[in-house]
């Protein structure tokens, strides 16, 4: 007994020294001393810890401290997004969705590859993440289109601020879309959207608010004022 609670306290010290390091090279890599970022994080990316794994391969997209090398990018993000590493995950579906670099030096483009990594970072609720799968489902990129679920992953990445997605959102629901008509809520967004100059959102605010009764025009504001205070 006394050997087993020895072996689990020893194990929790080595997680909690390896969890410093990891806080460590972290703290070097945002003040952009990135010799030393590597040299903290490299030995522990080796050993599977999905932190430093995610931040080596951010340095190597980069080109921060090593040469820059998307598919040893790749490679890094892969191994922490299968630990479970949201922000990996994302940056696996997003480097696969847009490709990068060129020559040797190259991930290709595929989205068919990139989907299962953004719905991973899109299910834990990274906005990004689920804005660009709304525009893979909305345009049958790597997946069978399907409009109802692209609005519900556009609607959650408007309630987060994604300004691409208040805007398709709005979209969609000013035209019934995928979703039931609400041009209250269309109204809303593109309220918002035109308060920073978002390219077509004032016509289009413009256009449904036509449309629209005094009163469903005072609804339309009080939520566009909603938003902006969340």
């Amino acid at each position: 007994m006394k050997q087993v609670l020895l072996a689990a306290a020893l194990a929790a010290g080595l997680a909690f020294a390896a969890q410093a390091d990891v806080a460590t090279g972290g703290r070097a890599y945002l003040a952009g001393d990135y010799a030393k970022a590597l040299n903290e994080l490299m030995p522990l990316a080796r050993q599977g810890e999905a932190e430093a794994q995610y931040l080596i391969g951010v340095m190597h997209a980069h080109g921060q401290g090593v040469e820059r090398n998307y598919p040893e990018a790749e490679s890094w993000y892969r191994q922490a997004a299968e630990q479970g590493h949201e922000q990996a995950a994302f940056s696996l579906g997003f480097m696969s969705h847009n490709g990068a670099g060129e020559g040797d030096n190259a991930v290709a483009q595929d989205y068919a590859k990139a989907l299962p990594w953004l719905k991973i970072a899109a299910a834990a609720g990274n906005a990004m993440a689920q804005t660009m799968l709304g525009v893979m489902y909305y345009e049958g990129r790597g997946v069978e289109r399907d409009a109802a679920t692209a609005a519900k992953l556009f609607l959650a990445g408007a309630e987060k601020g994604i300004a691409r997605a208040r805007y398709a959102a709005a979209l969609m629901l000013a035209q019934g879309d995928g979703v039931e008509r609400d041009r209250v809520a269309a109204y809303a967004w593109f309220t918002l959207l035109a308060e920073t100059g978002y390219p077509g959102a004032a016509r289009n605010r413009d256009t449904v608010a036509a449309t629209l009764t005094k009163d469903q025009l005072v609804e339309g504001q009080a939520r566009a004022r909603d938003a902006r205070q969340r």
